[in-house]
């Protein structure tokens, strides 16, 4: 038995970050196979035999304005493959029968998916998933604020979705001379979507959500080529890349500049992780003013004492806002005053019995009961050796202490 006296305090801030992994449906006969490969332009890319850490794939995104995504990773052979939840955890097995070839997050917060070879799944952030409705497959899915719609793609059409059902409704051809992979609408609803292509540069279109069509805003700076995805940062207006190269570099998170077509690398995934399936959470409504706290970078952790801290805000707003003051809650868990094991002493305790009862009360180590202390070997229990006595009726008394204002005492019990 061991007791201690601790002071207690809460770091209070808002980090946000998931992350996942996903790839892309072949609906068609379109695409043409690289020599000596097997895989289509939209598939998945040759696997990974081992599952993958989290961490890297989270650090990708950890430093940019939006600190939380999901996704897939659908080229690690995992039986079954996750959805990743933190650094060292998976959320949950997923369910599809191939993969997420796309996934979005509507306005109620829904999130939605689509398999690689058809069908529409629901995720919940718990890691639940369910089964919706049948459809074609698709390369790709989102869901347009603007209007309210959900959009997926093949390899030759933009289609309207009904999320209930199913029910596919082309809307026209997409008109393209190379396969458009991922699509994403922004809050205001523009759609924007990316081609794969054997060597060469990927280009970025807009697509109109009325035809189809794509116009050509401009080359990417990179080639891609196999199942990745892009989605919005919807509340920064950032539209991301989960870029899979086709020049044999490690696939990585991109930013994309979608006046330009230009894209920057944020960071590489772990491990060649091919991801798709990727969907960021949003705020559906905007609002003049609309500040706040991301993350708390300055404390993490460490011993008390005066700290100027450090915090990612977030403005939401409408506004630029200038000198917003930020009020913080700054704690920490800290074991200070007396800490006792048991080990080198009794600590003064002091034991007897109400007569004629016995006495029971003994230290040292216990060879029966828990046969362990919670730290070291002695604890204060009664009878190391076996049960104690009927009838017993005595008592152990600790040494005097203070506990002072804002501490604890706690102790650990058998």
């Amino acid at each position: 038995m061991a007791k201690k006296i601790w002071g207690k305090v809460l770091v209070c801030g808002i980090i946000i970050l998931f992350i996942g992994t996903s790839s892309i449906p072949s609906t068609e006969t379109m695409t043409k196979q690289s020599e000596g490969s097997k895989h289509l332009l939209n598939e998945r890319a040759p696997t990974i035999s081992q599952p993958l850490s989290v961490l890297t794939t989270r650090l990708a995104l950890q430093n940019q304005q939006r600190d939380i995504a999901f996704c897939y990773a659908c080229n690690v052979v995992a039986n079954p493959p996750y959805w990743f939840s933190s650094d060292d955890e998976y959320l949950a097995p997923c369910i599809l029968p191939n993969f997420p070839s796309g996934s979005d997050i509507d306005s109620e917060g829904n999130l939605y998916a689509v398999d690689y070879g058809g069908g529409i799944y629901q995720i919940f952030y718990d890691g639940y998933q369910v089964f919706v409705a049948a459809s074609i497959a698709f390369n790709s899915l989102t869901y347009d604020p603007e209007s309210g719609l959900w959009y997926a793609c093949d390899m030759t059409y933009l289609y309207t979705v009904n999320m209930t059902t199913g029910t596919s409704t082309v809307v026209g051809p997409l008109n393209v001379p190379n396969t458009i992979i991922g699509i994403a609408c922004n809050l205001a609803g523009e759609m924007y979507g990316y081609d794969v292509l054997w060597t060469g540069d990927s280009t970025l279109y807009s697509i109109d959500k009325d035809t189809g069509a794509c116009i050509a805003i401009g080359d990417m700076g990179y080639g891609f080529v196999y199942s990745q995805d892009c989605c919005f940062d919807r509340d920064n207006d950032i539209l991301y890349i989960a870029g899979y190269f086709n020049d044999g570099s490690p696939a990585g998170l991109l930013i994309c500049d979608t006046t330009s077509g230009q894209c920057m690398l944020v960071g590489n995934f772990e491990g060649g992780m091919e991801i798709t399936g990727f969907a960021i959470p949003w705020s559906p409504n905007q609002y003049d003013h609309d500040i706040a706290i991301r993350s708390i970078i300055k404390p993490a952790s460490g011993n008390a004492g005066p700290i100027t801290p450090v915090v990612k805000v977030k403005n939401a707003g409408l506004n630029t806002e200038y000198n917003v003051p930020v009020q913080l809650l700054i704690g920490k868990e800290l074991i200070s005053g007396t800490v006792e094991d048991f080990e080198a002493t009794n600590a003064g305790y002091t034991h007897a019995p109400k007569l004629p009862q016995p006495d029971a009360w003994a230290w040292g180590a216990p060879t029966s009961g828990p046969m362990a202390a919670h730290s070291g070997f002695n604890v204060w229990a009664t009878n190391l050796a076996g049960p104690y006595p009927p009838s017993m009726w005595c008592y152990l008394l600790t040494a005097p202490f203070t506990v002072p204002g804002g501490a604890m005492f706690n102790f650990w019990h058998w």
